[in-house]
């Protein structure tokens, strides 16, 4: 993935995550969704923390390397 590509996963991500806060805010007592809208933010906010730090190794060079596999 390029730098423009990562850019815009995390764009779509927040503008996701902010969307599914704003129909938890809005949902109306006694109403049941199929997914729980906390459930789909913590997958999302774990996603944007992956595509930050893809971002990071694509700004800085940097890649994880395993400690063990030498």
């Amino acid at each position: 993935m390029s730098t423009t590509q990562t850019l815009a996963g995390i764009g779509a991500c927040l503008f996701l995550w902010l969307f599914f806060w704003w129909r938890e805010k809005r949902r109306q007592f006694g109403t049941v969704s199929l997914i729980p809208y906390y459930y789909l933010q913590f997958s999302l906010l774990i996603f944007i923390l992956v595509l930050c730090a893809h971002l990071f190794a694509l700004v800085t060079g940097i890649e994880w390397q395993p400690p063990f596999m030498r």
